[in-house]
């Protein structure tokens, strides 16, 4: 059995920050810093995904640019095509949740930061 999660990716112009280390310019913005901002649209997010049964076990990294007031800037474009149902299904319910959850409440300054999120919804053991 699995639980859905969602785990967010910032995208920067000069550097990705994951969970495995990068090199980073030197003028690149603080972790902690970073990480506070894409817990707080992480959260935002998280409360509208609603994967259904069928798509549940689907890993899905959807990338997103964002309107400096919060709003999506377009629609959100799968990193990846697949062509099973449960893919498609899941894509379609991490778009859902994306575009029912905007705008988004983002910091008033930093748009270069988090103008482009990529965001992972992906399944996780229960434990």
């Amino acid at each position: 059995m699995f639980t859905p999660r969602l785990l967010a990716t910032i995208v920067l112009p000069c550097a990705v920050l994951t969970s495995v280390a990068h090199a980073q310019p030197a003028n690149a913005i603080p972790p902690k810093q970073l990480s506070t901002e894409a817990t707080s649209i992480y959260k935002q997010i998280q409360r509208c995904w609603k994967p259904r049964d069928a798509a549940r076990d689907q890993k899905v990294a959807l990338m997103v640019h964002f309107k400096p007031d919060g709003s999506l800037d377009g629609t959100p474009v799968p990193e990846e095509k697949n062509g099973t149902d449960a893919y498609q299904m899941a894509v379609a319910d991490a778009i859902s949740a994306v575009t029912q959850c905007q705008p988004i409440k983002l910091p008033d300054s930093g748009y270069e930061r988090w103008k482009l999120f990529v965001f992972v919804f992906a399944p996780v053991p229960n434990r």
